[in-house]
């Protein structure tokens, strides 16, 4: 009696769940389980299958985005690495260019400072061509060709500049002059005025009285003292 009860009494039964199937997964779940209403053990060996198909599948997914995302990163790192040697080129190549433009510049206005400048020994002549009448005076503004340093004479005329240009020569050269080392105390070098850039700067106007001319003109009814000043 108890062998006849235990046949009909129910065996217990667990059903796998099925995971959430992605791609062909879904169709062969519908396919295999949910068309055929598949029940029992049947069932379970097919879901197994199929979930053991589907955790792989989503293992290999994970494994290429992985390596999608990694690839991407490498690609977005060079390309950083590439744009900023790029911008480092463009950065050299304008600084360069720069430094091409600012010798350039340089080189011009040296050319033209040393168009400008005289040499000592050419000075005197340099100031015979622009001086009017040589008994009036006059300023002259030296500038070094060389150094930031500028002074400036007053002659009472153009002989008096040539006597002073002698007195130095007579020492020798102006390096020896007392008034060129005056100068050179200021820079530390004696050669400062060797090249200079002269600017010639008339005097205010007026009366050259010690070379002035009295003239004494008698008219009918009054005697004119003249004077001419020369100026």
């Amino acid at each position: 009696m108890a062998e006849t009860i235990s046949k009909f009494q129910p065996t217990s039964f667990v059903a796998v769940k099925a995971v959430k199937y992605t791609g062909k997964r879904r169709n062969d779940y519908q396919q295999l389980v949910v068309l055929p209403r598949l029940r029992g053990e049947a069932r379970n060996a097919v879901v197994n299958r199929l979930n053991a198909l589907e955790r792989k599948a989503k293992q290999q997914k994970a494994k290429r985005d992985l390596a999608r995302e990694l690839r991407e990163a490498e690609e977005e790192r060079l390309a950083r690495i590439a744009e900023a040697k790029k911008e480092a080129e463009r950065e050299a190549k304008r600084k360069e260019q720069q430094k091409k433009y600012n010798e350039k510049r340089k080189a011009e206005r040296l050319a033209k400072k040393t168009i400008q400048a005289v040499a000592w020994d050419n000075l005197l002549d340099w100031v015979n061509a622009r001086i009017g009448n040589k008994d009036l005076p006059f300023r002259l503004r030296l500038r070094s060709s060389v150094a930031k340093v500028s002074r400036i004479f007053n002659f009472s005329s153009y002989y008096h500049f040539q006597n002073w240009l002698e007195a130095i020569d007579k020492q020798g050269t102006i390096a020896e002059s007392e008034n060129y080392k005056k100068l050179a105390e200021v820079v530390g070098d004696e050669d400062v005025f060797n090249f200079v850039i002269p600017e010639f700067m008339a005097m205010a106007g007026g009366c050259n009285r010690h070379k002035e001319e009295h003239i004494v003109k008698e008219t009918p009814y009054y005697t004119l003292n003249l004077v001419n000043n020369l100026s």
